[in-house]
């Protein structure tokens, strides 16, 4: 889940195609034509956020907030704490949590893949039961090759 800010408005929304370079270094990548993708370079600092796997209906919910303005805090389920440096509001159900500011960018495709500095991470809770996006043409093929799966469909 990516939260931004802006002034005293913000916005939650999740992502799938994100990674480490390595500790100092990430990559996200977003559609270049959303509203998100806009947010977040114009915001240049963000939170990412993993989050428990019970939250998958609301992660998933907050997708239309990827071609969404700018909202008061209220609007968006988040807990009550704040990450330590940036003091950006954490989704509930919140695992780990990276702090990170925009260094680059550049459109490919339909996507813009930005690479962020990693200001400050913080996990509360080791959990085996993290969300993470898997694309169903993958799953069925693991599924099809015998492979084990816990798959929580939406």
């Amino acid at each position: 889940m990516i939260t931004v800010r802006q002034n005293n408005r913000f916005n939650l929304f999740p992502t799938d195609l994100h990674g480490p370079v390595n500790d100092d270094l990430y990559i996200i990548s977003l559609r270049h034509d959303g509203k998100a993708c806009e947010q977040v370079i114009s915001s240049g600092r963000i939170l990412l956020s993993q989050v428990d796997c019970d939250f998958y209906k609301i992660a998933y919910a907050l997708g239309k907030n990827h071609m969404q303005d700018w909202k008061e805090k209220e609007n968006y389920p988040f807990s009550d704490g704040v990450s330590a440096h940036l003091q950006l509001p954490l989704p509930r159900s919140a695992l780990f949590y990276r702090e990170l500011e925009l260094q680059d960018s550049f459109t490919c495709g339909i996507h813009r893949v930005m690479l962020f500095k990693t200001l400050y991470s913080q996990r509360f809770q080791d959990s085996p039961s993290t969300l993470a996006h898997i694309h169903n043409v993958y799953a069925t093929w693991r599924q099809n090759n015998g492979l084990p799966g816990n798959y929580l469909l939406r």
